[in-house]
């Protein structure tokens, strides 16, 4: 019988989330944390989706009983069903897919990106439909416009082809980084709602318009300078970038008490740089520092019940598993 398991990974941002919306360049890391997809046939002729990360199982009798049934927080992967049936005729019925992350959700990490990414892949693979890896970013992003409104394309484009990206406007270019580079990643404990983030960026900017072009024209020299410091392993000088991103974003309204909270403890106790990662108001904060010091903050951050984890780049993108 015949089984399709595929990966993708996690992402963060280091320069650029919300100004990448609008034009900015921005830069992007995979992370080494992968969701995964697995699909088998059934022996009934139906169709079953099982998202283990929510302990929810769901059976239609056929996909135009999905698309009517189907919960609305994961309606993504219904659109997607019907995306391959309508353009490439595949035969979806008496199949058992298999969802799951270990990604927090709507916390800056791809979580959404991700999960239907590894989803597209193990699709592609088990009908064997000969999706470039392209065509399985822009399916997604398809999927990430349901979930997040006015998505910027980064997060389906950084969880296809993994590494360190410079991303603008639907293209991008890979950053070779000839090192190791570790990233502290934690949790506030709060969910954040990208849709939600993305509308008060743009209120600030109807309300500020000057303000808030000067804002993009700094923000893009913060990653143009973080583009070249990458390249030369400068992680000092890359905190100094984080650290003048987060400013700019603290003053667009999207920190809250916990992302400030956090940052405060991790530069206090030496760390080189300390930012939100995605949309902001609650989801993941991205730190930088010396290995034996993200060891200390991490003891720490997990004092104060804060959830983290160190992570590394992830260089292989989405893949085929078995």
């Amino acid at each position: 019988m015949k089984i399709t398991t595929a990966s993708a990974p996690g992402k963060c941002i280091l320069f650029g989330e919300h100004a990448v919306v609008y034009g900015v360049p921005a830069i992007a890391c995979a992370i080494n944390v992968r969701s995964r997809c697995n699909i088998s046939y059934l022996e009934t002729n139906h169709i079953k989706l099982k998202f283990l990360s929510y302990n929810q199982i769901h059976t239609f009798e056929n996909l135009n009983a999905l698309k009517k049934e189907i919960p609305e927080k994961f309606r993504q992967f219904g659109l997607l069903l019907h995306l391959l049936k309508e353009r490439y005729k595949t035969p979806l019925k008496n199949i058992k897919i298999s969802i799951s992350s270990p990604l927090f959700p709507s916390a800056g990490l791809g979580s959404s990106a991700s999960t239907i990414i590894a989803y597209i892949a193990a699709l592609n693979d088990f009908y064997e439909l000969s999706l470039e890896p392209q065509t399985i970013s822009e399916l997604a992003y398809l999927c990430e416009k349901h979930v997040h409104g006015k998505p910027s394309g980064i997060d389906n484009t950084i969880c296809v082809f993994g590494n360190v990206i410079y991303y603008q406007e639907g293209r991008f270019e890979r950053i070779t980084i000839p090192y190791d580079l570790k990233i502290l990643v934690t949790y506030t404990g709060r969910e954040h709602n990208t849709k939600e983030a993305i509308e008060k960026v743009g209120r600030f900017k109807k309300e500020h318009e000057n303000r808030f072009t000067q804002i993009l024209k700094e923000i893009n020299q913060i990653v143009e300078k973080g583009k070249q410091k990458l390249i030369e392993g400068d992680l000092e000088e890359i905190g100094v970038l984080m650290n003048q991103n987060q400013a700019f974003l603290t003053e667009l309204g999207i920190s809250d008490p916990a992302i400030d909270e956090i940052n405060r403890l991790t530069l206090n106790n030496g760390a080189y740089g300390s930012k939100l990662t995605g949309a902001g108001q609650g989801g993941c904060v991205i730190t930088l520092g010396p290995d034996d010091i993200l060891d200390e903050i991490s003891r720490k951050l997990k004092h104060k019940n804060y959830n983290c984890f160190l992570t590394e780049i992830d260089k292989k993108g989405v893949i085929i598993e078995g």
